[in-house]
């Protein structure tokens, strides 16, 4: 797992409410139909997806009785194909929106999609799988999560904190999930755009999913300087609890082997010798990765403060 995604996962607050829309139902779990669909070959119901043929799908479903379980598992073919069509003729037949539905939805990235899920009383705020929530996943599309904050979607909601993911979790309702993404795929657009609809920026580790960025080099230095001009600690530890805690945007740095982010950082003022919460500078950090064009840098610092 990438220290971006770690960090995503870990940020906790003991203090904070973890149930952000009481009356806002689940999305329903999938595992019923998964299990029973598991022996069922679907290459052919696939199949007839993919081709958009209308009969086909009507037959096979026939063969299978028109089973509730066999609709969703279709349903869940079609959402991921993007296929509108053949998406509103299952719905129309009884198929639900479960949670292998969104996520499918989340693979295929459609904003007509997700609009016909919205269409059918689907709602954008709506956990699925373990308390997780459809923002957060696809920030990597501007208009689509343009689409969603406009349509209600939070931007403060995210998965659960570290320790505290069960089946049926609510999601984190003060995650910096969708503002740690989108700085760790150095999206200024997508970074602003989240603070624009409310996004809180107050203790998330943006900075550090910035560095640990595996984006080009110009457009990792492009993410960090914004951060920094928005107030983000050069030197700042990512306060997080549990298994994940790396310590400053330097370590992060130094664990990705980002080396443009390393040598920008020290330009900004970074100090490879404040210890993390472990007690190792990001210079220990690097010596022991044997990231030796970063001990280099931190060396000609040292020596020429």
């Amino acid at each position: 797992m990438s220290p971006v995604l770690q960090v995503e996962m870990a940020q906790n607050d003991s203090n904070l409410p973890q149930q952000a829309y009481p009356d806002l139902p689940a999305t329903p779990d999938s595992s019923h139909y998964e299990a029973s669909t598991r022996a069922l070959d679907l290459r052919e119901l696939g199949a007839a997806i993919s081709s958009d043929e209308i009969t086909r799908v009507t037959e096979f479903l026939d063969e299978q009785n028109r089973s509730r379980d066999v609709l969703n598992a279709g349903l869940s073919l079609a959402v991921k194909a993007a296929n509108i069509k053949i998406s509103e003729f299952l719905l129309a037949r009884g198929a639900e929106i479960t949670s292998a539905v969104v996520g499918s939805a989340v693979k295929a990235r459609s904003q007509a999609i997700f609009k016909l899920l919205v269409d059918h009383g689907w709602q954008v705020n709506a956990p699925f799988g373990a308390g997780h929530v459809v923002l957060p996943k696809v920030v990597g599309d501007k208009q689509l999560t343009r689409w969603l904050l406009d349509t209600g979607a939070d931007p403060n909601l995210g998965a659960p904190m570290w320790g505290d993911i069960q089946t049926d979790s609510p999601p984190n309702p003060n995650s910096h999930e969708a503002l740690n993404r989108a700085a760790g795929i150095s999206s200024m657009a997508i970074f602003d755009l989240l603070v624009q609809h409310g996004a809180k920026i107050e203790n998330c580790s943006a900075l550090h999913s910035a560095a640990a960025s595996q984006s080009r080099e110009a457009e990792c230095v492009s993410m960090i300087s914004h951060l920094l001009d928005l107030g983000f600690d050069v030197n700042g530890l990512d306060d997080v609890h549990g298994p994940y805690a790396f310590g400053r945007p330097l370590h992060y740095a130094v664990r990705s082997r980002n080396l443009g982010s390393v040598r920008y950082l020290l330009e900004r003022g970074a100090n490879p010798n404040l210890r993390n919460q472990m007690g190792d500078s990001a210079y220990d950090e690097a010596v022991r990765r044997r990231f030796f064009e970063a001990v280099e840098l931190f060396k000609e610092g040292i020596e020429n403060p």
